[in-house]
């Protein structure tokens, strides 16, 4: 795969990213910035002390950014900055760590605290709580709504209410609605795959499983495995993979960090290259269909591919 750009810049532990009008927006632990084509970074609101293993998102509603204060001991604050740069308002968020979303006109706010998630209907004054998950495993968009599914099936979220698309657990889903759930053996751990043309159970996966999408077919990965939705018995090991984070769906192919911290990418799922970067990376970030965010402790570097 040809990088057509590489841009360092120095914002540390970026956790999400979009882009806007050619330029990059970042969310790093202790700010919000913007980063141009240069790589000149410009802050947007600077954030105190956070805490740890908090989620730090970032989402676009119009002409503001979104994301999420999480100051030590105190109740986590949704943070509206205007792309300009002025913060325009914070308000109090769901209990425990917020992850935000975006489903066309709504802005929704998930707060994973113990023993459940609270989903809510987030506006500038105040959030709605319209859901609990237990056990929440996935989530994506459809229109308006947030598809999630947890431990009670998969479900379908609007301003009107919920509905259960299909009962029982629910681990993940695509979004052509395959689903897998867990699968109860006497033998080591199982994951069945449900699709509209039948179900197939695998044996010996760990979990998070995940549906991914690339120009080559469809795949499903089992923490460290993967195999194309078609053949589910041919499952292959990610080289250099045992502290395996995120697994990016970027340019029709995968990425990943592997051990050594190198970015990895495959058209197939199959044949994988690291990446020619100089430095050592923590994780990826997905900043459009094209573009990444590689990000450690101290820089970041924003990737195009080649179409």
């Amino acid at each position: 795969m040809r990088i057509r750009r590489s841009v360092p810049f120095e914002v540390g532990n970026v956790s999400a990213a979009l882009l806007h009008e050619g330029a990059l927006y970042v969310r790093g632990t202790d700010r919000l910035a913007a980063v141009s084509p240069a790589g000149d970074v410009t802050a947007l609101h600077t954030f105190g002390p956070q805490r740890p293993l908090a989620s730090a998102p970032l989402v676009q509603v119009g002409d503001r950014l979104l994301s999420v204060d999480h100051p030590p001991g105190g109740r986590a604050l949704v943070t509206a900055t205007k792309i300009g740069g002025a913060t325009t308002a914070r308000c109090p968020a769901p209990e425990g760590s917020v992850d935000l979303v975006v489903a066309g006109s709504e802005v929704w706010a998930l707060g994973h605290a113990a023993p459940a998630t609270t989903l809510a209907r987030w506006g500038p004054a105040r959030y709605t709580p319209l859901a609990q998950a237990r056990g929440l495993g996935h989530w994506r968009t459809e229109g308006d709504a947030l598809l999630w599914c947890d431990q009670g099936g998969l479900h379908r979220l609007t301003a009107r209410g919920q509905d259960t698309l299909r009962g029982g657990p629910v681990l993940a889903f695509s979004a052509a609605l395959d689903l897998a759930r867990p699968e109860v053996t006497d033998e080591p751990p199982a994951v069945r795959i449900e699709t509209g043309v039948g179900h197939t159970v695998v044996g010996g996966v760990n979990r998070p499983v995940r549906f991914l999408s690339t120009a080559a077919g469809r795949f499903v990965r089992f923490r460290d495995q993967i195999a194309p939705l078609e053949h589910l018995n041919t499952l292959t090991r990610l080289p250099e993979a045992q502290d395996l984070g995120t697994v990016l769906e970027v340019a029709g192919g995968l990425a990943y960090v592997d051990d050594q911290r190198r970015v990895r990418w495959s058209p197939d799922g199959q044949e994988w290259a690291a990446l020619d970067l100089p430095g050592s990376w923590s994780e990826i970030v997905a900043a459009g269909p094209q573009f990444l965010v590689a990000t450690s402790r101290r820089a970041s570097v924003w990737l195009e591919f080649a179409s």
